[in-house]
């Protein structure tokens, strides 16, 4: 997913009805990736698991969780323009910093969609 880009820490979608899909690269390694999703497979719950498929195991379960007001997803959503976003605290199990750069997505009617984002 990441080929030789160290910087990059994830990628990730978030659609307007609140569903989220994305590939992080754990902590302390930069070959091992997991999924992060949230969508009517985890109960719409934003759920971490070991690997990058579901079924790897879970790792972690964020409940409630609202990308709306989160940053990577709020600034791209609210101008719909790609931007970089200020260092913001991460969501996940290892509750880093990060920055995204991030852009809305449209379909093929022009309509908005979401947000994909990149971390570093």
């Amino acid at each position: 997913m990441f080929n030789e880009n160290n910087y990059l820490s994830s990628v990730a979608f978030g659609n307007i009805h609140g569903d989220y899909v994305g590939i992080a690269r754990k902590k302390n390694s930069l070959s091992e990736e997991y999924l992060t999703l949230k969508s009517p497979e985890t109960n719409n719950e934003l759920t971490f698991f070991n690997g990058t498929t579901l079924t790897s195991g879970v790792e972690d379960v964020l409940y409630g969780y609202d990308m709306s007001i989160r940053p990577w997803y709020a600034i791209a959503s609210k101008t719909r323009r790609s931007t970089w976003t200020p260092a913001y605290r991460d969501m996940n199990s290892t509750n880093g910093v990060s920055i995204s750069y991030s852009s809305p997505t449209y379909n093929k009617n022009g309509q908005f969609t979401g947000v994909v984002s990149s971390d570093l």
